[in-house]
Order: structure tokens, then sequence, then C-alpha cells
């Protein structure tokens, strides 16, 4: 079940990259002024979701999850 789960939201993610003008394809949503931006922090940017994908092209956990203290 979580892993169907996993693979859905996988999905998605690569479904988003649809901006021509952002990174990898990749832009994020501002609610207060309504407009997508490029970002490539950690949390909400492109740098977070290139980790994601590399730990599951790599089929291993990588250490940054400890640095945001999502793991033990």
């Amino acid at each position: 079940m979580f892993l169907d789960a996993s693979n859905y939201w996988l999905q998605v993610t690569l479904d988003l990259a649809v901006h021509e003008d952002g990174y990898a394809g990749y832009k994020t949503y501002n609610g207060l002024h309504k407009e997508y931006h490029k970002d490539c922090s950690l949390l909400e940017g492109a740098t977070g979701i290139a980790l994601v994908f590399l730990e599951t092209l790599l089929e291993k956990p990588l250490p940054w999850k400890k640095s945001l203290m999502l793991l033990n």
C-alpha cells in the first residue's frame, strides 16, 4: 500500500515538470501572490525534488534526511 502511494506521488511529481523556464521544469507556487517562481531550495524547490528522485533511483536511503531530523 505504501509503495503504491509512493509510486503514485513520484509519477505526479514527474508530471508537474511543465515549466520551460523552471529548474528542470519545476517552479514553486506562492499562494499569497498567486504566482509561480523559480526555487532551487531544499525544502520547497528543485533541490528537494532532485534528492527524492535520486534516492528512489539508487534504491537506498541517503543521509540528507538526518539534516532535517526526519530520521533517527
